[in-house]
């Protein structure tokens, strides 16, 4: 998710972090002003779909036997869903907060939140790691002059409970940018 809804890296990005005696709350930023463009220009074209339709999309609930309704009731119900799920992207928030020893992390879609977990938590259990899911053969070959085409992988901050459980908190394709998050999840 980091490489979509980055965190703040400082306390003077004050829109997104919100410092509090004993806790700071780090907010996502959402998506740049061009993807809503684009969810403009795509919801421009989804609704003129929806008018030309609906008045066929009447006609075969009111004429038609129960199976062609209940075709018509699932096509209604797909253009209403089909909109909000697109909307759900341009309003997801993931909201870290770290009080004391505890680190919480909120999932929200429309300002309303879904899901929270909480984690007891030191600065030594949270890890920053390297990942590389499949090396290109620019990178096999070692070749100095294809070093911009190099899958450079990405990072992951995660929080270990224990051995074997790992949480995942953020993810970002900058080592340094994580290493920031850290320092300011444990700044309280």
């Amino acid at each position: 998710m980091g490489l979509l809804y980055a965190f703040p890296t400082s306390l003077a990005e004050t829109d997104h972090v919100i410092q509090k005696p004993g806790s700071i709350t780090l907010k996502s930023y959402g998506l740049p002003y061009l993807f809503w463009l684009y969810a403009l220009v795509i919801l421009t074209l989804y609704t003129m779909l929806a008018v030309i339709i609906w008045e066929p999309l009447q006609k075969l609930m009111e004429i038609g036997n129960a199976t062609d309704q209940t075709l018509g009731f699932v096509f209604i119900s797909l253009l209403i869903l089909a909109p909000l799920a697109f909307l759900a992207f341009f309003f997801y928030e993931k909201r870290i907060i770290s009080k004391d020893s505890q680190i919480t992390i909120e999932h929200r879609l429309f300002f309303f939140k879904v899901k929270s977990y909480r984690y007891e938590f030191s600065k030594e259990h949270l890890v920053v790691k390297h990942f590389v899911d499949s090396p290109n053969m620019a990178r096999i070959k070692d070749d100095r002059t294809l070093r911009a085409f190099y899958n450079q992988g990405y990072h992951e901050l995660t929080l270990s409970i224990d051995n074997e459980t790992q949480v995942f908190i953020d993810r970002n394709s900058r080592k340094n940018d994580l290493e920031k998050l850290k320092e300011l999840i444990v700044s309280t």
